[in-house]
């Protein structure tokens, strides 16, 4: 099978692109001939003029129309996938595929089919207001980057491609069944398969745990809830909690960490560090106040035996198991997230085994056997619509 992998860089890293490269890299060396198509952000800084015609390659790019179409000739690709096709590769992707009679499927990581900013998230909590009332709400709170002329291009080509039946024609592979249930109905889209990300963490196991410490990791950013979260252990004398990353809100962090010598910054380490943190950890503390696209911090810490705290929120309180592999809290209870942290403390090692038996879902095979089960799928259906 030659498979066609799509996906357009944003200017700033993030989960989207390590979820590409990594399935790229796991197809390839399971001998799958993978080819990849990709365009970059960075690259518009220095063409003024793609920059200017962004707005309108963002609801069709003829370009990437072409050229898609071109390596499906030249390679005698067999299958489309693609990832991100926002903002400059667009949705013609879908019918330069369909347009060669090759299938396409889209994974879908964020919520930006139904949402311009891709977060359901706005003025500091859960916002589905253009789920419920229609992408001019998007107009109206200017949610794409605070810019109505910045969010106006999104609006225009969900709406276009709406109209013009795309979704529902697409086949799309969503993180989790909260995400489909979420997207799918409101598009009508026919064919879903839910198939998460994959992990490569590995337990050492013979790390011993400290019953008092606690680990954050991810962005200092107000919606990953980690100041809201720091403030409760500083409450709490009898407990570490120690926290890896960077963010807006690090300066507010350093100072109460300056206060209350039981919270402890790292900023950033690399991943071997972070493992050994949270394989020896009681528990991940995951207090982010946003649906998630997908936590794949769970997944890591689930593949280290290590339970995880959250809140009772979207992808997060769907992934963390009550009693089974963590302890959960109703979102901005103080009271509850202590108590849940007690919680954990005193079942750890169950919860822990909990977090492996969870983690079999997140293995790199696992992943492999969803993917290549899902091609064949739609292989198969294009191959009888052909003959």
């Amino acid at each position: 099978m030659n498979v066609l992998m799509v996906h357009n860089y944003y200017q700033q890293g993030g989960g989207e692109h390590t979820v590409f490269e990594s399935e790229t890299a796991l197809l390839r060396e399971n001998g799958v001939q993978v080819f990849t198509y990709t365009r970059d952000n960075k690259d518009l800084k220095k063409k003024p003029w793609r920059l200017a015609l962004l707005p309108l390659a963002t609801v069709w790019s003829p370009s990437a129309y072409r050229q898609v179409r071109r390596l499906i000739r030249e390679h005698h690709i067999d299958l489309v996938h693609c990832h991100n096709t926002f903002p400059q590769i667009s949705p013609a992707v879908y019918y330069a595929c369909w347009k060669s009679g090759v299938p396409v499927v889209q994974t879908v990581h964020n919520f930006r089919f139904v949402c311009p900013n891709g977060l359901f998230f706005r003025d500091g909590s859960v916002c589905e207001d253009c789920l419920q009332g229609g992408l001019g709400c998007s107009l109206a709170h200017r949610c794409y980057r605070g810019s109505l002329v910045q969010t106006l291009p999104v609006a225009l080509m969900l709406a276009v491609h709406r109209r013009l039946g795309t979704y529902k024609r697409l086949p799309c592979i969503f993180l989790t069944r909260f995400n489909r249930d979420k997207i799918a109905p409101r598009l009508g889209i026919q064919t879903s398969f839910v198939k998460p990300n994959f992990t490569r963490m590995e337990r050492a196991g013979d790390l011993p745990v400290e019953p008092d410490k606690f680990v954050f990791v991810g962005r200092l950013d107000e919606y990953k809830g980690i100041l809201w979260a720091a403030r409760q252990f500083a409450a709490m004398p009898g407990r570490r909690l120690v926290i890896f990353g960077d963010g807006a809100q690090r300066p507010a962090l350093e100072q109460l960490a300056a206060e209350h010598d039981n919270i402890q910054l790292r900023g950033f380490c690399g991943q071997a560090e972070i493992a050994r943190e949270l394989e020896s950890t009681c528990g991940l503390v995951f207090p982010s106040i946003l649906y998630e696209g997908f936590p794949v911090t769970i997944a890591d810490s689930f593949a280290l035996g290590t339970p995880v705290i959250c809140a009772d929120l979207g992808n997060a309180g769907d992934l963390v198991q009550e009693g089974e592999n963590g302890a959960k809290y109703a979102p901005g209870d103080e009271k509850g997230f202590r108590q849940a942290v007690e919680r954990l403390s005193r079942d750890r090692q169950r919860l822990g085994q909990g977090a492996l038996r969870a983690a079999q879902q997140y293995t790199q095979k696992e992943n492999l056997r969803q993917l290549l089960e899902i091609y064949r799928q739609l292989k198969g259906e294009t191959d009888g619509t052909k003959s």
